[in-house]
């Protein structure tokens, strides 16, 4: 059987990660459209019953149920009510996001706030000032005209994107996306994140009672050991 010591301290290593999460989450709750982290222990009960060798299998997947909309007055903001990402470019790379701040970039292209380019579906959109409209659909009017309509897209695994920061997501295993036909665009809205302050509370203090369960499992065994060494020794 695996050792005892080894199981209780990836049980306490596996909390800590936990711990960093939930913290993760919490300090990122008024953030918009972030998307809370959840922590997944693979395989631990399995490896432990069988007596194979312990090791830490923690990985980090996002939660991508949609968060509440905030209706905040800026034409500059949207949200999409409904499945699916954003397109956005800079240099070289393609990034997804949900967080819909916008801005006009200095070279005229719709923009985010972080500077990478809006993409519509004929690529980035040229605009000539600020005065604009984004339909429900999507479609980017200004002056009368349609110019584009926003690039907004699926994935079957959208846990397999990758977190590259400020709301943008990377596709690192090149899965193809799919056009999101059920989602629609709500101008000057934002969503916000889908942390629940109150769950995640719950959480840490769940995560707290249990830390200190398995430390003192870990003390009382430790105990257990000195008394059975001690005892042999007087033989």
């Amino acid at each position: 059987m695996a050792d005892v010591i080894s199981a209780i301290q990836l049980t306490l290593n596996a909390d800590l990660e936990r711990l960093r999460t939930i913290s993760q989450n919490l300090s990122n709750q008024g953030a918009p459209a972030y998307k809370r982290d959840q922590m997944i222990v693979e395989k631990f009960q399995a490896a432990y019953l069988s007596g194979a060798k312990l090791e830490p299998e923690f990985s980090l997947q996002k939660d991508f149920t949609q968060g509440a909309f905030k209706l905040t007055g800026n034409a500059m903001d949207i949200a999409l009510d409904g499945e699916g990402f954003l397109m956005a470019s800079s240099s070289d790379k393609t990034f997804f996001t949900r967080k819909g701040q916008m801005r006009l970039n200095p070279d005229g292209y719709l923009g985010l706030v972080t500077g990478e380019r809006l993409l519509g579906r004929s690529g980035p959109i040229a605009l000539n000032d600020a005065d604009f409209v984004v339909q429900p659909d999507g479609s980017v009017v200004q002056d009368g005209v349609v110019l584009d309509k926003l690039a907004v897209v699926t994935f079957q695994h959208p846990e397999q994107l990758s977190y590259a920061g400020a709301g943008l997501f990377e596709n690192p295993t090149k899965q193809a996306p799919t056009e999101a036909t059920g989602a629609q665009v709500m101008q000057s809205y934002l969503e916000m994140s889908n942390v629940n302050t109150m769950e995640e509370i719950v959480r840490l203090v769940e995560l707290t009672r249990h830390y200190q369960l398995s430390h003192n499992v870990l003390k009382a065994y430790d105990g257990s050991i000195d008394s059975a060494i001690s005892t042999l020794g007087k033989f």
